[in-house]
């Protein structure tokens, strides 16, 4: 089995996954063909992301990938859960993890044997895992050794303090006089709410939007072409990631569909260049979530 040459994306692995839980939902049959045009529209992407996708389905024998002709579907799938993707499980461990973290079951300072016996992983897996962690600016090395986690938003004191300062940056950015939208990313940002809200009554995982709604406040801060008001929300996604992504899991479908919604209209207010309106429109946003 020939494997894909670079390590796949957190983004490919997550469309992987999801092609298959599609083929698994409408019991495709074997040897249909998974059209990347029918795919890419499906999901709101475009077809680059689709073809690798459907290359690592093929590298784990989900499908078939026939020269000049495309992929077919190889074998039919009880369920999503049977699918194994390389770097799967780092995500799952790096996400139980930061889940852990959230909910109080892990302290602040790390030791590494600990978490090699609590997660059941190899120690070259966890140490690339925590500097994954690392990167995101979650974690930090500790003088000697171990790791221990930045400051996050644990009280309701700081949780308040935060969206404050929010509501402050955030807003503003929107009638910065160096305001303007990147065609490209509004048109990314689009295309990931449109795939998510026709999968939310499907069951559309709650974690994959906050990394959507993430991507949307830092593509606002982008455009405002302002460097410290980037790396403000930067900071404030790297928080956000601590204290909040754990709570994801609780929202419901109508507050994950009205806050999708609301991202949408504040993209439809920019577009149409009334920037005031959209600043006003994004201090409620992230109003309602003070008290939530």
């Amino acid at each position: 089995m020939v494997e894909t040459a670079r390590r796949p994306t957190k983004l490919q692995l997550d469309l992987a996954k999801r092609i298959a839980a599609l083929a698994c939902e409408r019991e495709w049959p074997i040897g249909h063909h998974l059209r990347e045009s029918a795919i890419a529209e499906e999901f709101g992407v475009s077809r680059t992301p689709v073809r690798v996708a459907l290359q690592l389905l093929a590298d784990r024998g989900v499908v078939d990938s026939r020269p000049n002709q495309g992929f077919f579907l190889k074998k039919q799938l009880e369920q999503e859960a049977t699918l194994k993707l390389p770097g799967a499980r780092d995500d799952e461990i790096r996400d139980a993890l930061l889940r852990d973290h959230a909910s109080g079951k892990l302290p602040q300072n790390l030791i590494e044997t600990d978490l090699l016996r609590l997660y059941n992983v190899r120690r070259s897996a966890l140490t690339r895992i925590l500097r994954s962690i690392a990167e995101e600016g979650l974690i930090k090395r500790r003088p000697g050794h171990g790791w221990s986690f930045v400051p996050s938003l644990g009280s309701q004191e700081a949780r308040y303090e935060s969206y404050r300062f929010r509501m402050m940056v955030e807003a503003m950015a929107l009638i910065e006089p160096g305001f303007r939208l990147i065609p490209e990313k509004i048109s990314q940002c689009r295309a990931d709410h449109a795939a998510f809200l026709s999968e939310v009554e499907r069951g559309a995982s709650p974690h994959r939007f906050f990394e959507i709604n993430s991507q949307f406040h830092l593509v606002l801060a982008l455009c405002s072409h302002n460097r410290f008001v980037v790396q403000a929300v930067e900071a404030q996604n790297a928080l956000r990631r601590l204290s909040e992504y754990a709570e994801y899991a609780d929202l419901d479908r109508d507050t994950l569909r009205r806050s999708c919604q609301e991202h949408l209209q504040i993209l439809d207010l920019l577009e149409r260049g009334e920037n005031q309106l959209a600043a006003e429109l994004m201090r409620q946003h992230l109003a309602r979530n003070i008290d939530a």
